[in-house]
């Protein structure tokens, strides 16, 4: 497996890896007939779309298997609205289900965080569905929550937690010199 900067042709696996995770990571936490109007054609317009402007800092990283393709994915950005004064976003990282746990995500972590370190952003927040597993992973990054706020999805309003990493330099693991 290797993880690499997304391209134009990777959309329908990212698409794929979008919906997939999405149905079973929010399952019971966002509406049913939300998650069963989602379309894997809808989203990979989407991600085409996407992938056609991603212009640096902005960032799309894979997680590409030799054998299945595409199993995983992070996208990240300059932050537009934030009212915190972080510089960065990360706006999604998602595996599917039966590759989590294996160190993926946050190996796709690190590699956004060394992508904004060298392109000198030094602080980073995520916004994630307060229900949501992932909270633990975030946590176990070193992630500080310092909101919350609510989201519409499907017709409902749920609970988000903002997650920050003010110095990004300190989360990154440093090299083993032995």
């Amino acid at each position: 497996m290797i993880i690499r900067k997304a391209r134009v042709d990777d959309a329908r696996g990212i698409a794929k890896v979008h919906l997939d995770t999405w149905k079973s990571a929010y399952r019971g936490i966002v509406p049913d007939d939300y998650l069963a109007s989602l379309s894997s054609q809808k989203l990979e317009r989407g991600w085409t779309k996407a992938l056609q402007q991603v212009s640096p800092p902005e960032v799309v990283f894979v997680v590409d298997d030799p054998e299945e393709g595409i199993i995983g994915f992070a996208r990240a950005g300059p932050c537009k609205s934030d009212p915190y004064h972080y510089a960065a976003e990360l706006q999604a990282i998602y595996i599917l289900e039966k590759h989590q746990r294996k160190g993926l995500g946050t190996q796709l972590f690190f590699q956004v965080t060394r992508h904004f370190l060298q392109h000198k952003i030094n602080s980073m927040v995520l916004w994630v569905l307060t229900e949501n597993s992932a909270t633990l992973f975030y946590e176990e990054l070193g992630g500080t929550a310092i909101a919350q706020n609510q989201r519409e999805i499907g017709g409902e309003n749920l609970p988000i937690t903002a997650y920050a990493w003010p110095r990004l330099a300190d989360v990154v693991p440093r090299p083993d010199n032995s």
